[in-house]
């Protein structure tokens, strides 16, 4: 019997594709907040990840700043179809054909190919560390008292 989705294969070299999306939880105190993350699909290493109080393009800007920072240009991004990625829609394809995202530029310039998917298994790594962040972080956070976070635009690097 076929799978419905078939298994993606892993990619021979780090930094070959990085998958990226955001999670969203309740992960200070009482309010929702966004975890931007970034997994390397060779390798499964986080390689960037920034909590925002929704899912933004400056919450992406910075992951990929740290994978620029720690790693270097990585080759493509795998992700999701927000129009902070894809500005493609139905009504938008054939009068704009090559109009890209503030991201989309930013991938273009640095020669990062940048695929978007409605499949969320397509990008299953980053799928699978959301939920394992989201099982084990938010214990540790209760454990440590972290009942806030302060939104800046000065990101710590550990």
């Amino acid at each position: 019997m076929a799978a419905t989705h078939p298994r993606h294969e892993r990619c021979k070299y780090f930094g070959e594709e990085i998958q990226i999306d955001s999670s969203v939880l309740v992960w200070f105190g009482t309010q929702k907040a966004y975890l931007h993350l970034a997994i390397d699909n060779t390798t499964g290493i986080t390689v960037g990840a920034y909590f925002d109080w929704q899912e933004t393009l400056k919450g992406y800007y910075h992951v990929f700043k740290q994978i620029l920072q720690n790693y270097g240009i990585p080759l493509c991004f795998k992700t999701d179809n927000r129009t902070v990625f894809n500005y493609k829609t139905a009504k938008t394809k054939s009068a704009h054909k090559d109009v890209l995202t503030q991201f989309g530029y930013a991938c273009k310039t640095l020669g990062v190919d940048l695929k978007t998917t409605s499949v969320s298994q397509a990008k299953g790594m980053v799928e699978r560390a959301n939920q394992t962040v989201q099982s084990r972080l938010k214990p540790e956070l209760r454990l440590a008292s972290v009942k806030t976070k302060q939104v800046s635009d000065r990101t710590v690097y550990p």
